[in-house]
């Protein structure tokens, strides 16, 4: 029961009475056989599902009549003073059914689709399309909590102060909820839903449509269709569903997911959570620290500034750190990663990836698959994994080691460290500049050497290998005697031997390992 102000009371389930009294009030009978009473005032009454009687009592009231609504009674219409709301019904259709209004005892049945509507107090030849309301809907709310509700047509409605629910059914329609935390629902048609203040939730559903949040924590849902989301203020909600959709979150920390198809997301302030879902995908995670999940298909994922965590899923990726010291795994696929600057994390995952540290000290890991990986400037540690590797240091004083597998391993510019890695194969390195380091583990494959120099600072690193039995190694010389096969067990097996190219065997002395 309202009072004598503007009251919106809803039934919800149930077989309810819902009185007015005073005031423009909207009653909603929700599910159940419900009884409406609008009372004084200028009233607008919905029945809703179930079988409901509607009573709108003085002044200019507004029925309601919409699919799924059951078989209604209106007790008390006056023609020429209250109206119908068809607008809920295609146009044409509506206007066909009151044509087609059969007259009967004091009052007209109205039949469209499935609903059957009664009207009582009217003359025979007191029922026409001057009666009802079709086509587009234009609705103002008023400062309580409302439900406002379009039609078919391309409809505007904006809400007020209160938390209203406003529902645009089909046709494109425009739909703003100002203040209040309101539930804005589009349904059919390319529709544009503003939540503006408040802690707003909105529902695209079905085509391309445009949803803005603004200001206020909202969820917003595109739904079917290619739809524009922009969470703008604070700390949003948006998943784009079916369709190739832009999400834009905004200030704020927000939480994105693109589902199917090709989506746009685009993080900007605020430590976001982004998920691209399937399709291929292109994100942006903005200023701050951000966790990126390219999911399935060929995604680009970009962590722009700040402290990023990105996986890129399944499919081929392309993943970029840009800004801050970022976590980046290619997940399944054969994945290019690109630290930036800063001192990254790099995971090839599965397949055949290529890694760029880029600048800062970076920490590259290839996974499986015969990985490419590039340190770049700065300290870095590389990893090859499993597979057949190729590992570059480039500038800086590197840590290179190939992991299982036939590696090749180049230092680059400054004082390395080279380790071949436990697989089986012989693994190739190359120091280049700079004193160099390589490390050579009891019971490895053969290492072979390319560019040993004692006298560059060079040094062999062994381990559970004593150079004090330097006199009990086997040097033999090869390829014509410029280099030298360092046999430390003398069985000639391929295992637990090391092979120096440019070097004479001659030149070799128990000094050169450590």
């Amino acid at each position: 029961t309202g009072g004598p102000g503007d009251d919106v009371l809803s039934g919800l389930g149930g077989d309810d009475t819902l009185s007015g009294l005073g005031g423009a009030d909207t009653l909603c009978g929700g599910e159940g056989n419900d009884v409406l009473l609008g009372g004084l005032g200028d009233d607008r009454l919905y029945g809703e599902g179930g079988d409901d009687t509607l009573t709108g009592g003085a002044g200019a009231d507004v029925f309601r009549m919409a699919p799924g609504g059951g078989s209604d009674v209106i007790t008390d219409f006056e023609d020429g003073v209250d109206r119908i709301d068809l607008t809920a019904y295609d146009q044409a259709a509506a206007l066909a059914a009151v044509a087609a209004a059969t007259f009967s005892a004091g009052g007209y049945t109205l039949v469209i689709g499935g609903e059957t509507l009664r009207i009582e107090g009217l003359a025979s030849g007191g029922f026409s399309a001057a009666d009802v309301i079709t086509g587009a809907v234009s609705l103002v709310g008023g400062p309580a909590a409302e439900k406002l509700l379009g039609g078919a047509g391309n409809d505007t409605v904006r809400g007020a102060e209160g938390a209203d629910t406003i529902v645009g059914f089909g046709g494109n329609d425009i739909l703003r909820g100002q203040d209040g935390d309101d539930l804005i629902d589009g349904g059919d048609g390319r529709d544009r839903l503003e939540g503006n203040g408040g802690a707003d939730t909105l529902l695209g559903g079905a085509d391309n449509d445009t949803l803005f949040g603004n200001i206020g924590n909202d969820v917003l849902e595109g739904g079917d269709g290619a739809d524009q989301l922009s969470g703008n203020e604070d700390d949003d909600t948006l998943s784009g569903g079916a369709g190739a959709d832009s999400l834009f979150g905004g200030a704020g920390a927000d939480v994105m997911d693109g589902g199917a198809d090709a989506d746009l997301l685009q993080g900007d302030d605020g430590a976001d959570v982004m998920d691209g879902g399937a399709g291929d995908d292109r994100m942006f995670g903005g200023r701050d620290n951000d966790v990126m999940e390219g999911g399935d298909g060929a995604d680009e994922v970009n962590g722009q500034q700040g402290d990023d965590v990105v996986n890129g899923g399944a499919g081929n990726d392309r993943l970029f750190g840009i800004g801050g010291a970022d976590t980046l795994d290619g997940g399944s696929g054969i994945d290019n990663i690109f630290g930036g600057t800063g001192n990254d994390s790099l995971s090839g995952g599965t397949e055949n990836d290529k890694l760029f540290g880029e600048d800062g000290d970076d920490a590259l890991d290839g996974g499986d698959g015969a990985d490419q990986l590039f340190g770049g400037a700065g300290g870095d540690a590389v990893f090859g994994g499993a597979g057949d590797d190729i590992l570059f240091g480039d500038a800086g004083n590197d840590i290179l080691d190939g992991g299982a597998g036939v590696d090749t391993l180049f230092g680059g510019v400054g004082d390395d460290t080279l380790d071949g890695g436990r697989g089986a194969g012989v693994d190739r390195a190359t120091g280049g500049g700079g004193a160099d380091t390589f490390r050579y583990q009891a019971g490895d494959e053969r290492l072979v050497v390319t560019d040993f120099s004692f006298a560059a600072g060079d040094r062999i690193d062994l381990v559970f290998i004593n150079p004090a039995d330097f006199a009990l190694w086997t040097l033999t010389p090869v390829a014509g005697g410029s280099a030298t096969l360092i046999d430390f067990d003398g069985d000639a097996d391929g295992i637990n031997e090391i092979r120096l190219d440019a070097t004479a065997a001659a030149a070799i002395d128990q000094s050169w390992f450590v």
